[in-house]
C-alpha cells in the first residue's frame, strides 16, 4: 500500500504566537486565516494550526525535516534567539527544537 503525506495539523491555545513562530522559521506566508485556524503551505504541502483552548504540551507532534544546508539552519535559528540542542546521530548532523507549544522539530542533514 502506497501513502503520501499530506499535511500536518499542529494545535495551539496561541494562534499568534504559533503563527508568528513558523512565518518566522520558515519564511513563509499564510495561505488562509480563520478565526480560530491558520494555514501554509509549505513544499507543496499543507500546514495548519488550529486553535484549542486547552494546551496540549508537546502535543505527540515531530515534524521532520531534511536540509543541504545545516549551517544555514543553524544560522537562522541564531538569528531568531530560538534555542535548540545539536548532535550527530549515524553520521548525520542533528538539530532538536521545541516550538511555543512544545512540539519538536528536527532538522536532519541530508
Amino acid at each position: 500500500m502506497h501513502y503520501r503525506f499530506k499535511g500536518l495539523r499542529i494545535f495551539t491555545n496561541d494562534l499568534d504566537t504559533s503563527k508568528s513562530f513558523y512565518m518566522a522559521l520558515f519564511g513563509i506566508r499564510a495561505r488562509e486565516q480563520h478565526e480560530d485556524w491558520v494555514s501554509f503551505d509549505f513544499s507543496n504541502q499543507e500546514i495548519v494550526i488550529h486553535y484549542s483552548p486547552v494546551k496540549i504540551p508537546g502535543g505527540g507532534i515531530e515534524l521532520m525535516f531534511e536540509t543541504r544546508d545545516f549551517t544555514e539552519v543553524v544560522q537562522r535559528l541564531k538569528s531568531l534567539s530560538i534555542e535548540y540542542d545539536s548532535f550527530r546521530y549515524e553520521g548525520k548532523n542533528i538539530l532538536r527544537l521545541t516550538d511555543p507549544d512544545e512540539n519538536i522539530i528536527v532538522f536532519e542533514e541530508e
